[in-house]
Formats: C-alpha cells, structure tokens, sequence
C-alpha cells in the first residue's frame, strides 16, 4: 500500500494462488487480500434488516474463492437447505453481499474486478442477474450496505480509501450519485448505517479509528464535524443498536470490542468503560434484532464470544462466554425472528447453525454445519414479511373488548387489527408503527360500539416494504345487557307503556304467532331490535317505530323465552324478556320457517 503500514496490524497471511488462483498479482493487491481475509471476510451481518415472517426465508453466501454466491431456504426449524440451483456466479474475489429492505435486490462486492454484482431476487429465493450485471466501484471494494430506507447504497473501498455512494433505481439497479466517491481513513473496511437512516459510520483499519458522517437528504454522506473517532488496534467491522443509542467495534488485533454510546448528534462517544475483551482475532459482530445480545466470530480461536447487553448498553459476557464454531469463523448473521444465527467458516468452507436459546445463548442445531463454497465470507438472510399471530379479545362487554396481537418486525413496520361480524372483517384499528429491528412486539386495540350478544371475527395484519402478513381468524362474542326498564313489566298485562307491546303469558296457549312493539320515545333514536327465542336470534328489524313478529307455532310442549335488545341511536342497550309455555301443538298447514 502507499500509506504506512500500521505497527498494530496482525501480519496475516498471504492468500496463495490454490485459494484463488485467479488472484491479484501485484504487491498492492496482494496486500489487500492479506488483510481482506480475517478482518475483512463476511461483514454483512450488521446490515441484514430482520423481519420475522411467516414466508419462506432464504440465506446467501459470498464464497471468495470459488467465485460464487450459495443460495439456501430456510427450513422451519431454522437449518439451512441448499436450493435446487445450489450456487449463482459472481465476480473475480466475491466478499460481502447484502439485501435491500424490501427483499427484491442483492449486491455482492468483487474484490478483484472491482465492481457489485447486481441480482433480483426471484419469488422461490434464487439470485438473477440484473440487466446491468455490475457496477463499478472504487478500488478493491469490500462492504456493501442497503440504507434502512432503501434508497441508497454505499461500498467501503479498500484500496483507494474511500466511499463509493449509489443511489437505487426503482428496478434497484446501483447508480453513482453526484458526487461519486466521499474520503474515508486509511484501509476502510466496515460500514454501517444508523436505523433511523441520519448517520453512518466506516471502521478504518490501517488508521485505527471511525469515520463519521452525516447522510444527507440526497443520501449522500458528509463528514461530521468530529470527523473520526479512535478504536482498537485495527478496528474491522461495526454494528449499531436497533434503538440508535449504541455502536460496537470488533478490533482485530487487539482481541477486543469498542463501546460507545450514539449522542443525539450522530458523533460516538467511548462508552465508560471503553472496551470488552473477546478471545483470538474477532471479525464479524451481529446483534440479536432485540438488541439484548451480541455475538462476535474469533478466527483466530475458531469459536463465538457471547455478550448480554447491559441497560446502559454495554456488553457482559455470558455465562457460557463462548461457543465452539468451525475453522477460523468469519462472519456471524441472526435470523430474522432472532430464533437462528449463522456462521461462515472460512478454513472449513461450510456454515455453522445455531439456535438462539431463551437465555441469549447459542446452542448447536441438529445439523450443526451446512456446505458452502471455497472460503465462504459474507452471509445473509433476506427479510420477508413480517410475522403476526392473533390473540384472543379480552375485557370483552356488551359493547367493548381489548384485542391483542404479536408482530415480528425487522423492517419498520405498520400493524393493526381488522375485525367484523364476518370473516370480510368491515372494520379496522388504526395502525400503529414499530420501529425497524423491533424484533417482537405486543400490541393491543381497545374497541367500543360493539353490538351486544354478537359474535366478532378479528386478526392482526402486518405490513412492511417487503409484503403484508395476516393472522389467523379468532372470534369473541360480546355479552348480552340487561335492561333496568322504565316500568316493571306486568305479569298478566300485555302492555308496558312506552318500552314494548307484547301478548300476555298468563294462560298457556296451543300456538303462538304475535307481534311485539317498540314504540317510539320522545327523543330516542332506534338503530336497531333483534329478537331471541332461546337465546337464538331469530329477527333483525332497523328502523324507528320497530314491530318484530315472533312465531312459536308448531314447537313442542315447554317453556319458551323471547327477550328483545334495542340499540338506541346513542349505543345505549335495552333488553326485555318474557317466558312463554306452549301447550300440546296443534297441526300446521306449512312448516315453521323459524327456529
């Protein structure tokens, strides 16, 4: 390189033609790859936008030396099955991909030609290239990351030593914005993006600190005023909080992670205690979309460092404060439920698969490994939809009830219930937003208006850039209110002035078919009567002066009860009930047509 080397460097080791014959062959190149292997590999991690979802999910992996990105799906269980078309080819050197927000682009950075392989992400998962196959970037690029909105793209460019930006066309091809290329420090490697979109931050490695800029409402960056902040020795690859508050450093050769707290302006500051250790050669960092754990590859010691995430946003090692991983892991991904993580391992060429326990901690799938390619670096999951489960109404009444939902959000996302007496759900809740990389979320609606004795269907719907979910049915029925009538109802009259016209129940009769009133009163308004014989509505009837015609001709000997509720134009509810006997039933000239 043109710049001094840094004394704090670990000196790596070359990359020789068997690992990529078709390598670079000039000192300078070759520089860059000696490097590019450890702190360099898989740096996506950090950029995977979660999005939990009841879809298909599927995974990619940037394989350096074979030239190629492997394509999985995503079982249920989490484990990683390759596709039908296993691999898609890339560039000369493939090193980092990511997913745009919406889940219908990729981009993987070629470190040896310069240039983003551009794809379209098909309905079942595989890449395709665009029309516009490639796109050029600055020297050797190395991380390519997707703004949270999905409007820019900015390339980390090792060998010239600054940031490529792009804006995304609507067919999410790349194209070099106005000014093309903004200065990093020496040696960038990592980027990222905050989740509010303001503020974006490179990891130099030569320089040992952080670029810091401002994203413009172009998208373009603009150094802050504190342009750089210092790091470790050789600062790889960052990540930042889903709430903004945070950002995290991996520093290679100082086996360490850098803390700092996000000030209201962007800028970082070192956290009180400015560091935590981690084991042998730390590159890749991931946190969990719920933002309580971090999880750090070592290359060096071939496993998995384990943090907890403290209220002041500072990291503490987990009771099991590592976790076996293959030969020298690169780069570590989570899921977008927070349920798996994934990691490349670079010496062994295969992915390991971890489930993610309750405690934070990662355990073994059953499948422990999955193959990839030759040297496997950057790996990603692509967000979906997100997921939604409905719940069951509570504090249900005549007229009210809660309704509660669970939301898995990577993207930011919109959620709300829609409800109704039929599955055509006529009504909805009005939407409430959940940030990006929310992970899960409750959420709950109170209603009021309801009809009594009715029975609601509802669901929870879920929408972000990439699709829309819906929960499953449920169903609740609201209680039926009883009336304090305005004059007691006389046992053997057949009228109580001014609430209801009904036949008396003194003497038991053969057959019954009669009507009863609702007449009106001074200034209310009627919406609505049903009628319930036995508790089984058997009328409707809307209007202001409501006659309801009831029927128990042909029913066998008993006991019958007809109670009628009135909605008033107010929501107000009134019942009236009344029992009637039958006695033996007399032959009928047609069949009843109620009950």
């Amino acid at each position: 390189m043109s710049t001094p080397p840094n004394p704090a460097a670990p000196a790596l080791r070359p990359l020789s033609p068997v690992e990529h014959p078709a390598g670079p062959t000039t000192a300078c190149a070759s520089a860059f790859v000696a490097k590019l292997l450890l702190p360099c590999l898989a740096l996506v991690a950090f950029l995977v936008v979660p999005a939990a979802s009841q879809a298909a999910e599927s995974a990619y992996a940037a394989n350096y030396a074979s030239d190629n990105v492997s394509q999985y799906s995503v079982e249920p269980n989490g484990e990683l099955k390759p596709m039908s078309t296993m691999t898609v080819n890339a560039g000369p050197g493939p090193v980092d991909i990511t997913v745009s927000p919406d889940g219908k682009s990729a981009y993987v950075t070629d470190a040896f030609s310069d240039g983003v392989s551009q794809y379209s992400i098909e309905p079942n998962g595989e890449l395709k290239p665009m029309s516009t196959a490639t796109v050029m970037t600055g020297g050797e690029p190395c991380q390519v990351v997707v703004s949270p909105d999905g409007k820019s793209a900015y390339v980390t460019n090792f060998g010239s030593e600054d940031v490529s930006q792009y804006s995304i066309e609507p067919n999410g091809e790349l194209k070099p914005m106005s000014t093309a290329t903004v200065g990093a420090g020496r040696e960038p490697y990592g980027l990222a993006v905050s989740p509010d979109g303001g503020s974006a931050y490179v990891s130099n490695y030569e320089s040992n600190d952080v670029s810091q800029y401002k994203v413009e409402p172009n998208g373009e960056l603009k150094a802050m005023s504190t342009a750089t902040v210092g790091a470790g020795a050789a600062p790889a690859l960052l990540v930042v909080s889903p709430n903004g508050k945070n950002a995290y450093v991996t520093d290679y050769a100082a086996e360490s992670v850098s803390q700092y707290s996000i000030e209201p302006n962007g800028e970082l500051k070192p956290k009180s205690v400015p560091t935590v250790t981690t084991q042998a050669e730390p590159e890749g960092i991931v946190m969990s979309p719920d933002g309580k754990g971090v999880y750090v590859p070592n290359a060096g010691s071939h496993d998995v460092s384990q943090y907890n995430v403290e209220p002041n946003g500072e990291l503490k090692a987990m009771s099991t404060a590592t976790v076996e991983a293959g030969t020298e892991p690169c780069q570590i991904v989570v899921s977008p439920d927070g349920k798996s993580a994934y990691v490349t391992n670079f010496a062994s060429q295969d992915v390991s698969q971890y489930s993610i326990e309750p405690d934070g901690e990662l355990k073994a799938k059953t499948t422990a490994t999955v193959e990839a390619g030759s040297l496997p670096y950057g790996i990603v999951v692509a967000p979906v939809a997100p997921s939604v489960q409905s719940g069951s109404a509570t504090g249900v009444g005549t007229s009210t009830a809660t309704l509660s939902g669970t939301v898995g959000a990577g993207n930011s996302t919109i959620a709300y219930f829609q409800y109704g007496t039929t599955t055509a759900y006529s009504s909805s809740t009005p939407a409430q937003s959940i940030a990006a990389s929310a992970g899960e979320s409750q959420i709950t609606a109170a209603l009021s208006g309801l009809s009594p004795d009715t029975t609601y269907h509802l669901r929870i719907v879920g929408k972000d850039p990439v699709g829309t979910s819906y929960g499953l049915d449920q169903t609740f029925t609201t209680s039926a209110e009883a009336l304090v009538a305005a004059a007691p109802i006389p046992p053997t009259s057949g009228v109580v002035t001014g609430v209801v016209t009904a036949p008396s129940n003194k003497v038991c009769l053969s057959h019954r078919d009669f009507a009863t009133h609702v007449p009106q009163l001074k200034g209310v308004r009627y919406r609505q009567v049903s009628v319930y014989v036995n508790g089984h509505r058997v009328k409707i009837v809307r209007g202001s002066r409501i006659t309801a015609r009831v029927d128990l001709r042909g029913l066998p000997k008993g006991r019958y009860t007809v109670r009628m509720t009135v909605t008033t134009g107010t929501g107000r509810h009134i019942t009236w009930t009344r029992a009637y006997d039958t006695c033996a039933p007399k032959p009928l000239p047609f069949k009843p047509s109620r009950l």
